[in-house]
């Protein structure tokens, strides 16, 4: 498997010749820091401004809410003792991808150049890939599997490019 037949099936490669048969779309490169933050092993930080505006709507207080038995905002204590990472500065890029939402109707399906964080779903306030803000996209992106599976394997098998891009874009 050679680096050029897997780079001619990303999104940004097919999509142009298919744009009539696809969803409307629009491809933004990923930054640099936005992919090494996608995919280092830290949980998810954001901060209370980063928050999905659903979670910030929700119908019982933090303290009445459970996850697997315990109070959630004892189990939110337990997990923010844990190392995590916060979101890096991403200069306007937020600010590219919010405004690439309100120009394709307010909510958005995201994927990488090969791959939906469709197995992220879970942890979506909408129980689903639904996005209507970049925090909605950073939330399910940084939780999911097939995403990471991506980020790191996605040349594994090239014999041509020792198992990685040289230009190291992501999209």
């Amino acid at each position: 498997l050679e680096c050029a037949a897997v780079d001619a099936c990303r999104f940004e490669c097919w999509y142009p010749l298919l744009r009539r048969h696809s969803l409307r779309s629009r491809v933004l490169a990923l930054p640099p820091a936005a992919a090494a933050y996608l995919r280092d092993p830290a949980p998810l930080h954001m901060g209370a401004e980063e928050f999905p505006v659903q979670w910030a709507e929700a119908k019982a207080p933090v303290h009445e809410l459970e996850l697997d038995g315990t109070p959630l905002d004892l189990a939110l204590d337990a997990f923010h003792q844990h190392d995590s990472l916060s979101m890096p500065h991403l200069g306007d890029f937020p600010a590219q991808v919010n405004a690439a939402i309100a120009e394709l109707g307010g909510y958005v399906f995201p994927k990488l150049s090969w791959t939906s964080p469709r197995d992220a779903v879970w942890i979506s306030p909408t129980g689903s890939t639904k996005c209507t803000s970049f925090a909605d996209i950073v939330l399910l992106l940084k939780s999911s599997d097939f995403i990471l599976s991506d980020l790191h394997n996605a040349y594994s098998l090239c014999t041509d490019c020792a198992g990685e891009r040289a230009d190291g874009a992501e999209r």
